[in-house]
């Protein structure tokens, strides 16, 4: 029997080895480097979905050797603003992991009073997220005029807009106006 020197692949655990299968098969229990096979060995193995060899959550691939999706908990560079963890939609982040904002058809809870996903301020909602009021001192909602008409505002005074006679304090509406 000559005597070898122990290489990693010969079968026998040697000096500096963790492990050695006598094989070349990288992705079973023992890799190449007769080391244990494991999660950021840059190896994906059985029950892995990814691996990059790295512990950076930033990524692909999170240091748990799973891919990277919306809800994980971790913020992954270029395509989430947010990961809170949840699919709740009132907080600050929002479906799709972005940050929550007026216009995105979410209603923040504590922020907003209102989100219609549009940035017109004439309507229900202003482009601030915030109701219409018949205080607001803008026409929106189902007002007739600034703060007035409609079904639910007072009546308009002389030269405001109406819709019929009811929506004018002195009574006549014509032409679309209060006289």
């Amino acid at each position: 029997n000559a005597c070898k020197n122990a290489v990693c692949g010969d079968g026998i655990v040697g000096p500096g080895e963790a492990c050695d299968d006598g094989n070349m098969v990288d992705d079973d229990a023992c890799t190449n480097a007769c080391a244990p096979a494991g999660c950021g060995d840059a190896i994906v193995q059985a029950g892995e979905e990814c691996d990059d060899g790295n512990m950076d959550d930033t990524d692909a691939c999170l240091s748990t050797c799973k891919n990277a999706v919306c809800g994980d908990m971790a913020i992954q560079a270029g395509a989430e603003e947010c990961d809170d963890g949840n699919m709740d939609d009132t907080d600050a982040c929002v479906t799709g992991c972005k940050n929550a904002k007026c216009g995105d058809t979410f209603v923040q809870a504590g922020k907003e009073e209102c989100d219609d996903g549009n940035m017109a301020d004439n309507d229900a909602c202003s482009n601030m997220c915030v109701k219409a009021t018949c205080m607001d001192k803008v026409k929106n909602g189902s007002e007739l005029d600034v703060d007035c008409g409609g079904p639910d505002c007072g009546k308009c005074g002389l030269g405001q807009a109406c819709g019929m006679d009811a929506d004018c304090g002195v009574g006549v509406c014509l032409k679309n106006k209060c006289v």
